[in-house]
């Protein structure tokens, strides 16, 4: 495994191809696919609505496996396995899986509104992203002027790795389906 905290604090993020064998991307993707999980509606990812010209707060269900650390879902285990999390082993604080569906609407803004995950944590954090499936629907990365900084394309299997305090936004897919991610927010100890 890499060593997360040098890696982050060289770069704005570390993607991991390849983080999972093939057959466990391949079970990732069939857990999703069959309709164990109760989905949650929100009308957006976040808590506010800001649907400014340059970005758009669109609808998302979201499944919680982990919540403020406590358990909340019965296949969080399954969710553990799967991921290898064992070669992360960092405790987590959130643990969710976010399912974006298609807007095909070009007029739309590019992506969602930046934001960081915990916005008050004071602990030194690290955020993971696994990407369920090849998408479109990129996930963006910015300064503390909101300009773009980077920008990481959904793969099946890959792992995209950055610092708690680092403003970042996901975007709806626009020509594939739906967007799938698990969303690990760790602590970096």
């Amino acid at each position: 495994m890499i060593n997360l905290k040098q890696e982050l604090s060289k770069n704005i993020c570390v993607i991991v191809d390849e983080f999972l064998k093939k057959e466990k991307e391949d079970e990732i993707k069939n857990f999703f696919s069959n309709n164990q999980l109760e989905w949650y509606y929100s009308d957006t990812s976040l808590n506010e609505k800001d649907n400014s010209l340059d970005f758009y707060e669109g609808p998302q269900f979201t499944h919680s496996f982990i919540v403020n650390s406590k358990k909340t879902s019965n296949f969080l285990e399954k969710i553990l396995e799967l991921t290898d999390y064992s070669k992360i082993n960092l405790p987590i604080i959130r643990l969710k899986a976010n399912l974006k569906l298609n807007v095909n609407n070009s007029h739309l803004g590019l992506c969602n509104p930046p934001h960081i995950d915990f916005p008050d944590e004071k602990r030194d954090m690290i955020t993971a992203i696994y990407y369920v499936d090849d998408s479109d629907g990129d996930t963006f990365f910015y300064d503390d002027s909101y300009k773009i900084t980077n920008r990481v394309s959904p793969k099946k299997g890959r792992f995209v790795f950055f610092k708690g305090d680092t403003y970042h936004s996901a975007s709806h897919p626009r020509v594939n389906k739906k967007r799938i991610v698990i969303n690990f927010n760790l602590l970096n100890v």
